[in-house]
């Protein structure tokens, strides 16, 4: 998106048309957008375009209006005359498809009206954005001069953020046109939405009135209570920023590479990346001449690429080489620069990631101290909702609240989506729940020893396989597992305790004792004087792995051998 300025002649040159006298049957016309979710900033004033007996509505510009199927049947030999440009509505979600959209569109195509097309947009995730995003292509006329994707809601539920979720949209959409594409995004949610704008050819914002938005935008829909002939009810108007044209929101994009001679540079690596990240499959070949006899294979998404420098095609394309006679593709949009030490760093999302030591948060991928924003600390688990990179290549983790933390393996560990059911801590010692094996290494190909339940080990550390799961290494050097449900964490002095499943079946107290309501010993219920049998039911563990007897009363006392004959 270009830098825009705001002028303060705005509410100038809106306040004739804004305070005209509205139409005779102005009271009587049905809203815009019946459906409509929230009512815009501003007053919507009434806008007659069909009073010839004052200066043209929005006389600084063309009039655009924007339609769905609220509008009913259209007489677009009629809106031919006054209007400039149409936007008109091909779904709300990918359920919802307008059925009035392809009669609008042939309509308008037959009456020499040019248009656009949008998409209200209701996706939940990235993935939901990209379906979204090719039924919006797949149903809209081919002869749209632009697309735009309304953002009028918080719809995600996927962990990620609005501005990733958007990001997708766009990305799958400039996968099939080469035509400008905008956001709408609603006013009051500007900030909380934070989409990229700049991945955007023009931003469209709705607030009406005199008032112009707070934001930067090129197309502003000022009112939804616009009066113009063929049309029975009202419909939304628009006026475009006072430095812009309508060629600045319809046509071919500049954010997408033409080809041959206009080819846009700044949209391919010129430099040598070193090493790339594939975001999507491609085509490797054996000459720079990209054609069905030179491909040699197909390299699939989230490939790493060590990239050996870069030749040109005859017309001067770019092509990255990576090995004798095998090039890929140059073009951005098909790869992320990552740095040279990729290997210390997760670039691809991990899903759930383990703090190995604490570590700040940031609100941008550029880390300083006037982006950091918070800390997070040691030992916490934390969802990521994706990777971004900055330009140097360094990816970071993003947060589902959009913040930032680092992606380097010194300070992060990969763990599995079901993490919360193995130990992290590394435990002085553990107590065996059920049988296990006990390897020599980690790769765990070479059995050490099988153990029986009620056995005790004491433990260094925890290591990790590359999916995330955690495996606990042994003083003495070998590996268990470290699911709770097979390993009970348990104090270094537990031999103290009763602590095995061959416990007593009734103990008698040399010291006075309490029975406790839970395994914690929080609730005390009631004291036992010394020489008070107890009949026992079993042995379980406190939150700290301390072994408790459990009553046939229900209770809980101390297992300590010392406090029993």
């Amino acid at each position: 998106m270009k830098s825009l300025l705001r002028t303060t002649s705005v509410a100038a040159l809106l306040a004739s048309a804004l305070t005209a006298p509205m139409a005779a049957n102005a009271e009587t016309l049905s809203p815009a957008k019946p459906d409509g979710q929230v009512k815009w900033e501003g007053k919507s004033f009434v806008t007659d375009t069909t009073d010839t007996s004052k200066a043209r509505t929005m006389a600084t510009g063309e009039t655009v209006i924007d339609v769905s199927k609220w509008q009913g049947n259209i007489d677009w030999a009629k809106v031919s005359k006054t209007v400039d440009f149409a936007i008109i509505r091909t779904q709300y979600g990918s359920s919802v498809e307008d059925y009035m959209h392809s009669t609008y569109e042939k309509q308008a195509k037959a009456n020499g009206v040019p248009f656009g097309v949008y998409s209200y947009s209701l996706a939940v995730s990235s993935s939901d954005a990209r379906q979204e995003a090719r039924d919006f292509y797949n149903r809209a006329d081919k002869d749209a001069q632009m697309y735009v994707i309304d953002v009028e809601e918080m719809t995600g539920t996927s962990g990620e953020s609005m501005r990733t979720i958007i990001n997708a949209y766009v990305d799958e959409l400039r996968k099939y046109t080469d035509k400008k594409v905008g956001l709408y995004i609603a006013h009051h949610l500007y900030n909380q939405l934070n989409l990229d704008t700049s991945k955007a050819d023009f931003v469209w914002i709705p607030r009406y009135g005199s008032t112009a938005p707070a934001y930067n935008y090129d197309l502003w829909q000022y009112t939804d209570q616009g009066i113009v002939s063929g049309i029975s009810g009202y419909v939304d108007l628009n006026r475009l920023h006072p430095n812009q044209e309508l060629n600045d929101i319809r046509g071919k994009s500049s954010l997408v590479t033409q080809a041959g001679n206009d080819i846009d540079l700044t949209k391919f690596f010129t430099k040598n990346p070193k090493n790339v990240i594939l975001k999507k499959d491609a085509g490797v070949y054996k000459s720079t001449t990209f054609t069905a006899s030179k491909k040699i294979r197909t390299l699939e998404k989230d490939t790493v690429v060590e990239v050996q420098g870069i030749d040109y095609t005859s017309t001067g394309v770019p092509r990255l080489k990576i090995g004798t006679n095998k090039y890929i593709s140059a073009n951005k949009i098909y790869m992320q620069k990552i740095v040279a030490s990729y290997d210390s760093f997760y670039y691809l999302n991990p899903g759930k990631i383990l703090l190995k030591k604490d570590a700040n948060l940031y609100d941008n991928v550029d880390f300083n101290t006037s982006t950091r924003v918070g800390k997070a600390v040691e030992g916490s688990v934390l969802t990521i909702a994706g990777v971004d990179f900055t330009e140097g290549g360094t990816p970071r983790l993003e947060l589902s609240d959009g913040r930032y933390i680092s992606a380097n393996k010194q300070y992060v560990q990969k763990v599995r989506a079901d993490i919360e059911k193995y130990i992290t801590d590394v435990p002085e010692r553990v107590l065996t729940l059920k049988e296990q094996t006990l390897y020599n290494d980690f790769a765990r190909k070479s059995i050490y020893k099988q153990y029986g339940i009620d056995r005790t080990f004491t433990i260094d550390s925890i290591e990790y396989t590359d999916a995330g799961t955690p495996f606990l290494k042994t003083t003495g050097g070998k590996y268990m597992t470290a699911l709770k449900t097979h390993t009970q964490v348990v104090p270094e002095n537990v031999k103290q305790y009763y602590y095995t499943s061959d416990f007593p079946s009734s103990v008698t107290t040399l010291v006075k004792l309490s029975e406790f309501s839970d395994v914690n010993l929080i609730t005390k219920v009631k004291a036992l004087p010394i020489g008070t049998t107890v009949q026992i039911a079993g042995v379980e563990f406190s939150k700290d792995g301390v072994p408790r007897f459990k009553t046939t009363d229900g209770t809980y006392i101390s297992s300590l051998k010392t406090r029993f004959k």
